[in-house]
């Protein structure tokens, strides 16, 4: 592998176990045929897909990337958006920004309840997904489509230009950084919002995201590309987790590369957390399968993220699966139809397996218990 380190510049590629063999999975809910391929770097830790297609060298994001037709997801995302802008808020107090820019803004969730803290101000954003544009346009939004690059046009600077989750899926994180830096006004700042990879999570299984990044690797990625992080703020819980928020203001020069960051031991232990994590996904098929085993039917509850994974990952136990139940809600996830959870009576001999984050999994057994249905949870074997 001849493919360096975004962050480091390093070529020391220590390979991690794939959770699947055949089909990987996307935060939109795509199985696509596509190699795992990601690697830790030996030298600072970071890790990157060093083998394989990336998706974002295709049209995926424009025109495949359905992540906000989850269903319930106008309602399930409404606590997230909400959170990330009370986020947001902090990371820009004690300022107002009048000018915001959101880049990577998809259906304008986030402004909107930004928009709630600063009413006065005025929020632009870019987005590759056409439908996703028309969406946030709808709500008063001055949107643009397409992604952002060093030769997207400048017409105009902003206080607060900021990025949620994008990071992650681009190919060349400083040339992204970069790009938003050149919409800032002279006083303003970028806040970059992304998994934070201190630990193991399921962001590692998607296939359109290609880096899994520590708070010491954005530092790095800022400063390569002229930038400092200022300010840090924790990730509050909640609907969001695992997340990182960085608070970047431009300098005269280019910083470090790096190479420096963590030391051996640490770049080990990272290592063998991260090979356990994906071990752990490769083994839930075989844990699942005897669990519903004596099941008359089986059935995913839930529809979104989490049940996409199993879909990937545990094929054998997805075949099982009849359909997913959403509370107070019908769509489809994957190839599976989804139907409100009410709908569906059910009985002692059917199985209910929990399609959900797994930090929520053990109040969703209790209330299935409480209801007298027979739920499988597997929290106990992967963290969220």
């Amino acid at each position: 592998m001849t493919q360096a380190c975004v962050v480091c510049g390093g070529q020391d590629w220590r390979p991690l176990p794939s959770p699947s063999v055949k089909l990987m999975i996307t935060t939109a809910g795509k199985l696509v045929a596509n190699r795992f391929g990601k690697n830790q770097c030996g030298r600072c830790g970071a890790v990157q897909k060093v083998d394989g297609g990336r998706l974002a060298d295709t049209d995926y994001y424009e025109r495949q990337y359905t992540y906000y037709d989850r269903p319930g997801a106008q309602t399930f995302d409404v606590a997230r958006y909400r959170a990330l802008a009370r986020w947001l808020e902090e990371a820009a107090a004690p300022a107002r920004p009048r000018r915001v820019f959101d880049v990577g803004c998809g259906r304008g969730g986030t402004m909107q309840y930004l928009r709630e803290a600063w009413p006065d101000a005025h929020f632009a954003g870019l987005e590759p997904s056409a439908d996703a544009v028309s969406a946030a346009r709808s709500l008063g939004f001055d949107v643009s489509e397409g992604r952002l690059s060093a030769d997207t046009p400048v017409h105009e600077r902003f206080d607060l230009v900021f990025s949620n989750n994008v990071l992650q899926h681009t190919t060349d994180p400083v040339d992204f950084i970069r790009a938003q830096a050149r919409l800032l006004s002279d006083d303003g700042i970028l806040v970059l919002s992304c998994p934070d990879g201190t630990k193991p999570s399921v962001e590692l299984l998607m296939a359109d995201q290609n880096v899994s990044l520590c708070p010491k690797h954005l530092d790095a990625l800022a400063a390569k590309a002229s930038m400092r992080v200022v300010r840090r703020l924790p990730c509050p819980g909640g609907p969001l987790r695992n997340e990182q928020l960085a608070v970047m203001r431009p300098v005269d020069t280019k910083g470090p590369d790096g190479s420096a960051m963590a030391s051996r031991h640490a770049i080990d232990t990272s290592y063998a957390a991260l090979v356990a994590y994906l071990n752990a996904w490769a083994g839930l098929d075989g844990w699942l399968s005897p669990a519903i085993v004596d099941a008359r039917r089986v059935f995913n509850f839930g529809g979104g993220l989490w049940s996409y994974v199993l879909a990937a990952y545990c094929p054998e136990y997805w075949a099982r699966v009849e359909c997913c139940l959403v509370d107070g809600f019908a769509g489809q996830c994957i190839d599976r139809e989804v139907k409100p959870f009410e709908s569906v009576p059910l009985s002692k001999d059917d199985v209910l397996v929990l399609g959900t984050n797994p930090y929520v999994q053990p109040k969703l057994a209790a209330r299935f218990a409480d209801a007298g249905l027979r739920a499988v949870s597997w929290n106990h074997m992967i963290g969220d």
